[in-house]
């Protein structure tokens, strides 16, 4: 379990937070809340905004009104209703190579959409972008 220390209001909206996706089944991020809010804050960002941002549950029982705007209410609907769901994984990827405008794989489809005749070349230059990416997240 995280030990974020929050005090005051902060405490209690990240207890809100964490109560709210114990009711919703949602145990992971249940124990990254208290972390997410604190770095929301650290940050400067408002933390309610962050915890909107990273909130879409696929549980059907989901309340609506658990949603703060008509369009996160819109985008849980068109969830919930998906015939199929894709996931990329992007989020999984060090940011070098997943997350930064002009690098990684940013770059190598800007690349290829330049010139989408070379394949082979873009391929080899994302192969090649993920292994230094890979080797400068590495732990220790």
């Amino acid at each position: 379990m995280t030990t974020t220390k929050t005090t005051g209001a902060a405490a209690a909206a990240a207890e809100a937070v964490v109560e709210l996706l114990r009711e919703l089944r949602l145990p992971h991020m249940r124990h990254a809340a208290p972390d997410l809010l604190a770095t929301a804050k650290a940050q400067r960002w408002d933390p309610a905004e962050a915890v909107r941002a990273s909130f879409l549950s696929p549980n059907k029982r989901t309340n609506l009104a658990h949603y703060p705007d008509r369009a996160s209410q819109a985008a849980a609907t068109a969830l919930v209703e998906a015939q199929s769901l894709s996931f990329d994984l992007s989020d999984q990827l060090p940011v070098s190579f997943g997350g930064t405008p002009g690098h990684g794989m940013f770059r190598r489809l800007q690349e290829f959409l330049y010139n989408p005749a070379d394949v082979e070349g873009v391929s080899q230059r994302l192969q090649d972008d993920f292994q230094a990416a890979t080797r400068s997240s590495a732990p220790g």
